[in-house]
């Protein structure tokens, strides 16, 4: 099972990589430097907690899914731009731990 999830994960990343686009995820590490651990409703979706109303920032707790960008298009032109293909998933709350009685 473990053997089919990586073989299909380079077949993929052998196949993005034959694009002209240039493809990028941004994990954790990556977002946090590039957002200071705020909230971004560009390029961030939220799992858990509630969406900032007006100008306040909020921080995010965690992140469960990276954002998926593309640079450029297919001519291999255009890489000033950046086109967000999937929404960075993040927690702006801490899951509550459950009581155990």
């Amino acid at each position: 099972m473990l053997l089919g999830i990586v073989r299909d994960a380079v077949k993929l990343d052998l196949k993005m990589q034959q694009q002209k686009s240039y493809f990028a995820l941004l994990g954790a590490r990556e977002l946090t430097k590039e957002y200071n651990c705020l909230f971004n409703p560009d390029t961030m979706e939220i799992r858990l907690g509630k969406t900032p109303k007006g100008p306040s920032e909020r921080e995010f707790q965690l992140v469960i899914a990276p954002l998926l960008s593309k640079r450029g298009n297919s001519e291999g032109k255009d890489y000033n731009t950046v086109v967000e293909i999937e929404k960075a998933q993040v927690d702006i709350e801490l899951p509550k731990k459950k009581k155990r009685y």
